[in-house]
């Protein structure tokens, strides 16, 4: 009885419906759109790391992220590593965060030399081979559709000038690229010798990580030793110190603008109603089955706008993925927890004031209107 008012209600005025169920999804929209901004531009921060099929990083001492830091140590020590018991292999690269000018313009980008046909390289290419010659360079597909590059076409970087050999996929991110060049080439543009940045670990079939970490902390010093994961915690904490507060306020302020939005729809839908459910109180209905209508509306309504939202964020995403915008849309699981119960209780607490009115409504006053 209840939930069949509740839906005449909701249904009786096609705008109304649409204005009361629409302004809840909107509302939603906004909370799931700001929350996926931010998850995706901390899942962007480590491609590299997630990408990469490796199982434990070495980096110099005191350092644990990539993001504004440099990292080297000797190749001796990573040559310790590969004699300790579990260790499959160990694949060393270099690292620096530079520009990437490319005519008048300049693209930052993680630069990272690796050694063709080992661990460290792009994951995925769009054009043009991961196996670099030397004095060439792969760029992301996104910077070369930015500033018309092409595979032939030069740029410079780490102080030299390089060839565009390939065109990789998925290592743009909402800062910045990453560029790829060989080992032997970024060691001869920086002068170095003897010295590694970090050293890409994978441990024997059946070995716990954590296990030979201990090992190799036992056998060799002098380095930082941590898993994957732990590697790219580092960054993503890193990042969201320097910039999460201002992120996570904008998100927050988003989050109270999207439930004021919700408060207000549920408010002025129930509000609207209060003639129709004063004839139903001066009819004999209870003011249980009536509080009973209005909280049942307010969820269909929720339910309904929610639904939507969902569907519309997940458009969303899909069109920034498939415009390579830089920009990733991450809606998961603890977004919508969130979303679908704080739309819920300020539903709830919104339906509730128009409620108090009609609890004390005398049936006569709506006669007399």
């Amino acid at each position: 009885m209840t939930v069949s008012i509740a839906w005449k209600n909701l249904f009786e005025g096609r705008a109304r419906f649409l204005m009361s169920v629409g302004g809840v999804a909107l509302a939603i929209l906004l909370i799931l759109v700001l929350d996926g901004v931010f998850a995706g531009a901390m899942k962007q921060l480590t491609f590299y790391m997630d990408k990469t099929p490796y199982d434990i990083t070495l980096a110099q001492e005191g350092v644990g992220n990539l993001h504004m830091t440099s990292s080297f140590f000797p190749a001796s020590k990573a040559g310790a590593v590969k004699k300790v018991r579990g260790v499959k292999g160990v694949d060393s690269i270099f690292y620096n965060s530079d520009y990437l000018v490319i005519g008048e313009n300049r693209s930052l980008a993680y630069v990272i030399g690796y050694q063709p046909g080992k661990l460290g390289g792009p994951w995925e290419m769009a054009e043009g081979s991961a196996d670099l010659k030397p004095g060439e360079i792969i760029v992301d597909e996104r910077i070369a559709d930015k500033y018309d590059l092409k595979i032939g076409d030069r740029l410079t970087v780490l102080g030299r000038s390089f060839k565009v050999g390939g065109l990789a996929k998925g290592t743009v991110n909402i800062t910045n690229s990453i560029a790829f060049v060989r080992y032997d080439d970024f060691e001869r543009a920086r002068g170095l010798r003897g010295v590694v940045s970090y050293s890409l670990v994978t441990v024997k079939r059946g070995e716990n990580p954590r296990d030979v970490i201990g090992r190799i902390k036992d056998e060799v010093k002098g380095i930082n030793v941590m898993t994957r994961e732990e590697f790219a915690d580092n960054e993503k904490r890193l990042v969201s110190d320097m910039a999460g507060d201002v992120i996570k306020m904008m998100n927050l302020v988003g989050f109270l603008i999207g439930l004021a939005v919700l408060g207000l729809t549920a408010y002025t839908a129930t509000l609207s109603k209060v003639r129709e459910y004063g004839i139903l109180k001066a009819i004999g209905a209870k003011n249980r089955k009536l509080i009973g209508v209005v909280f049942k509306q307010a969820i269909i309504s929720v339910v309904g706008g929610f639904v939507i939202a969902v569907a519309l964020a997940f458009a969303v995403a899909f069109g920034l993925g498939a415009a390579q915008a830089g920009v990733s849309l991450v809606i998961g699981p603890p977004s919508l927890l969130k979303v679908i119960l704080g739309a819920g209780l300020i539903t709830i607490l919104a339906s509730s004031i128009p409620i108090l009115r009609i609890a004390g409504l005398n049936p006569a006053e709506v006669f007399r209107r």
